[in-house]
Formats: C-alpha cells, structure tokens, sequence
C-alpha cells in the first residue's frame, strides 16, 4: 500500500508540472504574437515616417533632433548620423525666421494650443540654398517629443512673386495712365462745361441747373480718377517719398471712411528704395483697408520706427479683431505676406477678438541709406 500512494503522488507532480508546461507555452505564445505585433506596428510607422513625401522630423523639448527621415537627409545634405542627438533645428531656420519660431517653441512648451500648428517660414541647406517651407508640427501624445512635417514650397513661392511682379508693373501702369492721361482730360472737360454756364447764366439760365449737375458729376468723377490712381500707383510715393504717401493714406482713410488715422513715422527713418517703399506702402494700405471693412475699426493708428537696425511698420486697429490660429487666411492677408517676403521682410499679425489688431511688418534697414531727415 505505500508503494501505490508513493506512485500517485508522483502520477499528480507530474500532471502538475504538464498543466505548468502548457500554460507556459500559451503564455510565450501570447507573448510571441505581441511581440511580433509590436514589430509589425514599428514596420508600419517606420514605413510611414520614412515615406511621407515631406521632410520629417522628431526633436525634443531642448530643440535636439532625435529622428529624421530620408528625405531631410537628402534635401538638407546631411545624413542621418550627423543629425541625430546632436543637431538643434535652430541650426537650419533662416535668420529672419529664427525669432518668430524660438516663439512658437517656447508658447508651444507651456500651452500647446497657444502656438499655430502650421505657418511658413525659411530653412537653409547644407549648400546655403534657402528653402521656403509650410510646415505642420504637433506633440506627440505622453511625451515631450515635437513631430513636424515639412513641405518645401520654395517653387510656389517664386511663381507667386513673379505673377506679383508682373501685376505690379501693371498696376503701376494703369495707375499713372489715371494720374497722367485721365484726370487731366477730365480736368480739361470740367473747365470747359464752366465756360459753357457762365454762357448759360447769361443767355439760357433755365438750363443752368442741368450745367451745374453735370459740373458736379465731372468733379466727382476727378475725384475718383484722383483716388483710383493713387490707390494703384501712389504718386505721393513716388514724387515726394514714404512719409508722404502714408500721410495721403491716413489723411484718405479719415476722409473716405470718417474712421481716425494717424501717423507716427520716425525721425531715424532711413529713405527706402522704391521697391522697399512700395510694398510697405501697399501693406500699410492693405492693413488699414482690412481694419474698417472687416474689422469695423474706429482708430487706426501706422507707425514706422527704427528699433536697433530693424524698421518696424505697425498698423493698429481697435477693431472687432479675430483668432489668429483658426481664422483662415483670406487673399489680403496672402498678398501682405508675399510682398514681405519681395523685400525680404517678416510680417506678423496678432489679433484677438474684440481686442482689435496688429499688423507688424519688420525688416533690416540698410546702413547705406541712414539719414537724419524725414522721407519725404
């Protein structure tokens, strides 16, 4: 009888240790399918990192580069290796645009959604080539890590600034045509219907009124012809300088819209090219256009100042204003951006409902063409 209760025992220990066996196994192969779960889940984003179309890009909270991919690789000029944990992304962002995204940065570490998702700015390659880019950027959920994905739109650009130098040309030629050609045959017309009624008054003054409507109707057509030109070709601009034109502008906006405009231009100003003096015209315009039709402004104020060897053009509203990060960009915006880049400037704009707007352009004042007057 021990003999038989000794070969049960042993009989149980080992269907014990089968059943620990088996469970074993279900747990490795559980644990095998996980694992090789895992490893498809890390092909696949691998996969997807690697061919986006776009230069992607991982860094962390210090603006190190942790991860790159092909494309960065190829349209940077450097490999993998050389970026990796050792490179910051500051090290590729245009001077012009370092500031503005050392911003973006910083808002984005203490309130993600105080930063915009997507903007445009300028990189520079290995080859000094400098590249336009929108770029998209977004934490990475549970940690610190940024991915951004870069699109290189440095050809879209171009086209966009050549068609904008063509209608330039154009605008410019419509615009003095008015001034020089239209208005003073308007001009030329309206004097001679004033000799017509002072005929009139004496010989047939039933039909004076009809003169005088029609006298009227001339001189406000002057008027317009007078406005239109300037609004495409600003003469004061051109004869007498920026100051003079922004003057025209201010003084026009109070007139056309009863809204308060003033202008603070700084005695440090230096005198700006054409060009230069053109776009920062046209943006003034487009800004102050912009804060009495949408934004319903009352006060405008423009101002242009030296801050160190920066100008600064600033145009103010207390307008209904609006938010920034979802508005959507409407042409006039566009149009501001793109003359700013023609002339190698940065424009920023900053608004909040009901709080107005401001529209800042800012850009490096050539030593060359520093003076101690006024322009204009």
């Amino acid at each position: 009888m021990p003999g038989k209760k000794t070969k049960n025992a042993g009989s149980d220990k080992t269907k014990k240790l089968e059943e620990q066996i088996r469970g074993l196994k279900k747990k490795n192969s559980a644990l095998g399918r996980e694992v090789d779960r895992l490893r498809n889940s890390e092909n696949i984003y691998q996969t997807i990192f690697e061919n986006t179309g776009t230069i992607t890009l991982i860094f962390d909270e210090n603006t190190t580069i942790t991860m790159v991919n092909s494309d960065f690789a190829r349209r940077m000029g450097y490999t993998k290796d050389e970026v990796e944990g050792k490179l910051s992304w500051t090290m590729f962002i245009a001077r012009d645009d370092l500031k503005k995204l050392k911003t973006y940065h910083a808002l984005r570490s203490r309130d993600p959604a105080a930063a915009p998702k997507s903007y445009e700015f300028k990189i520079v390659n290995r080859r000094g080539e400098v590249l336009n880019i929108f770029m998209t950027i977004e934490i990475i959920p549970g940690t610190r890590l940024r991915v951004a994905s870069l699109i290189d739109i440095t050809d879209r650009i171009r086209a966009e600034e050549k068609i904008m130098k063509v209608g330039e040309t154009e605008r410019q030629k419509i615009g003095q045509d008015l001034h020089d050609d239209l208005a003073p045959h308007l001009i030329g017309t309206e004097v001679m219907v004033k000799i017509l009624a002072d005929r009139l008054e004496k010989n047939s003054p039933a039909d004076l009124p009809l003169i005088n409507r029609i006298r009227l109707l001339m001189n406000e057509a002057i008027t317009k012809t007078r406005g239109f030109a300037h609004g495409l070709c600003p003469v004061f601009l051109i004869e007498h300088g920026l100051e003079s034109a922004l003057k025209e502008l201010a003084s026009t906006t109070r007139e056309l819209f009863g809204a308060e405009c003033a202008l603070d231009f700084g005695e440090s100003v230096p005198a700006f090219d054409l060009a230069a003096s053109t776009n920062l015209y046209y943006i003034a315009q487009e800004a102050v256009q912009n804060a009495v039709k949408h934004g319903k402004a009352r006060r405008i104020g423009i101002r242009l100042s030296m801050e160190g060897g920066t100008a600064v053009l600033a145009v103010n509203d207390d307008g209904g204003g609006f938010d920034v990060n979802t508005s959507t960009q409407g042409i006039g915006q566009s149009i501001m951006r793109y003359r700013a880049r023609m002339i190698n400037a940065f424009l920023d704009i900053e608004s909040e409902k009901g709080k107005g707007s401001v529209v800042r352009v800012t850009m490096q004042a050539d030593p060359r063409n520093s003076k101690t007057v006024k322009n204009g």
